[in-house]
């Protein structure tokens, strides 16, 4: 098992049973505890896959897509709380379903959890491939202090693909020599992440390594290595990436931060927004109140109508709602406005979704503006860092 960048630990269930018996058993028991995956477990997913090919990992995303399509990909609890781990009889992967929580963050958190179960998943995948015999030599291998084979390969495939993912990482920032100092940024922020990520591989495969068996690894050049030096050969695209990152600051604008402002229009309220690289996200909250002779509740929102025989009221119509989007490097900023919309003054308080547009730009003085748009309704808001 390993620790990972979620803060739990993943791997196969701790020494298959010797018993092919109690082998199904444990099995059956795990199909009955484990689900399939709810919508924002299947988003977590896609986002591996997504992963895989930004990485240019084409075969991993396949054969993930391929998992999912057969249904051997599920949620649940798991032995010893760890990340995931394989049934080698039913071939089933179950997730811990508390460990895809933090790929909900929008900004490098976000991408830094997805990078560590696409880790996670990989080394899964492989023991998928392994039969219950196989397993079964390993088990008794490994109790008489001969390693473990079958944990061998995944350990080894995987950290092995991780270096893949950096080296590709490490081109696609090579290749953005004339790109803007922002967008270098960002992949060399990707490319610690990974290096990040292989760090912890290699310090939580030292933690089982006497009992699994040494592993030997390819680096870059073609030679065979052990996991010390194979990380040391990566050493030199973490430093560029460090160094991509402080040039980065001298000479372009970041954008990063939080920002609080105001909306104005025929709500007024607070608008407040965090960007995190090219992503934004924050919330819009704001109302509007008048006194008319009645309440139309088919009206539109923030048209107060008259109803015949209601008589005079107050109405208050108030928006809560989520802002996501993006910002270029140049400042321009684009998001979208979700929540909800309540009405209340009338017969009866009316309750509809609230949806719209917010755009704008962010001034190099790291002052903010820009229009918003929602249910038929435009205005404007401006904020500052």
């Amino acid at each position: 098992m390993r620790s990972s960048l979620c803060g739990k630990a993943h791997g196969m269930r701790s020494l298959i049973s010797w018993a092919v018996a109690l082998g199904a058993l444990l099995s059956s028991w795990g199909a009955a505890l484990a689900k399939g995956p709810t919508t924002e477990q299947s988003a977590a997913l896609k986002k591996v896959i997504v992963f895989y090919r930004q990485v240019g990992d084409e075969a991993a995303a396949k054969q993930l897509e391929v998992e999912i399509a057969k249904g051997t990909i599920l949620f649940g609890k798991t032995s010893e709380n760890v990340n995931a781990e394989c049934d080698t009889g039913s071939k089933l992967i179950t997730v811990n379903a508390g460990s895809v929580e933090a790929l909900g963050a929008s900004d490098m958190r976000g991408w830094q959890a997805t990078a560590s179960l696409a880790e996670t998943l990989y080394h899964e995948m492989i023991h998928q491939k392994q039969g219950r015999w196989a397993w079964t030599c390993s088990y008794w291998q490994e109790a008489v202090g001969k390693g473990n084979p079958c944990e061998q390969q995944a350990w080894g495939a995987a950290m092995q693909r991780l270096g893949d993912w950096i080296r590709a990482t490490e081109r696609e920032l090579d290749s953005q020599k004339n790109a803007h100092p922002r967008v270098q940024a960002e992949t060399a922020r990707r490319l610690q992440l990974l290096y990040g990520e292989l760090v912890v591989v290699r310090n939580d495969y030292k933690a089982v390594g006497k009992k699994i068996g040494e592993l030997r690894l390819s680096d870059a050049s073609g030679r065979t290595v052990d996991v010390d030096a194979f990380l040391a050969a990566y050493e030199s695209a973490s430093k560029k990436a460090a160094n991509t990152i402080a040039l980065s600051k001298q000479v372009a604008v970041s954008f990063n931060g939080s920002y609080k402002g105001t909306v104005s229009g025929p709500i007024t309220g607070t608008i407040g927004f965090r960007v995190d690289g090219f992503t934004v996200t924050g919330r819009f909250n704001a109302s509007a109140e008048a006194t008319s002779a009645g309440f139309d509740p088919k009206g539109t929102p923030f048209d107060i109508a008259g109803a015949r025989g209601s008589g005079p009221m107050t109405v208050k119509s108030s928006v809560s709602a989520d802002i996501s989007g993006t910002i270029d490097v140049d400042g321009n900023l684009k998001a979208t406005i979700k929540g909800t919309l309540t009405e209340a003054g009338g017969r009866t308080p009316s309750t509809r979704a609230f949806t719209g547009e917010l755009s704008g730009s962010i001034s190099k003085s790291l002052t903010a503006k820009g229009k918003w748009s929602g249910n038929g309704k435009p205005g404007s808001w401006s904020a500052a860092k």
